[in-house]
């Protein structure tokens, strides 16, 4: 039983390496196709022209804008 269990994994592990020294498998014309036609429609995406920030106003943002505010309770 266990020269039958060696044998066994020996051939899988040739049977492994054997397996990688093939060449890989040419593209199908339909896979070359599909990337095409997503290159073509990822170009046809407008570009973000602004990005809004909504809560710019709430957020402190630097000591630029500090300076144009007064303290609170200064008249």
């Amino acid at each position: 039983m266990r020269i039958f269990v060696a044998a066994i994994a020996l051939g899988l592990a040739t049977s492994v390496a054997y397996a990688k020294d093939f060449p890989p498998m040419p593209e199908a014309p339909a896979q070359k196709a599909d990337e095409q036609a997503y290159r073509d429609a990822v170009k046809r995406i407008p570009e973000q022209k602004s990005i809004s920030d909504p809560w710019g106003s709430v957020r402190d943002t630097g000591a630029a804008n500090n300076q144009n505010k007064k303290p609170p309770g200064s008249k």
